[in-house]
């Protein structure tokens, strides 16, 4: 078990050493500007509105359905409404 612990704690060492080399704080930060910045902006395009627009289609197609016959056969037969005035009583 400790030599388990041990090749853990060697692990740990050796990552966390890796992870303070990658953040180097100890060199300057600086910014060195070699010419000013100007904004320029760039011709817009244009929508052409001059197109004409696609000829309007006149054909009619012919359109042919396939509808099958419907053989429905229900056992159940509605009731019949018969309306009844209605009477109010006194």
């Amino acid at each position: 078990m400790h030599r388990k612990s041990f090749f853990l704690l060697v692990f740990s060492l050796l990552a966390l050493g890796i992870c303070l080399r990658a953040q180097d704080t100890t060199k300057r930060k600086t910014i060195e500007i070699t010419s000013s910045f100007k904004p320029v902006l760039r011709e817009a395009v244009k929508i052409n509105f001059n197109a004409a627009p696609p000829q309007a289609d006149t054909s009619r197609p012919r359109l042919n359905y396939n509808i099958p016959a419907q053989y429905l056969f229900l056992m159940y037969q509605p009731g019949e409404m018969k309306p009844v005035a209605f009477q109010a009583t006194p």
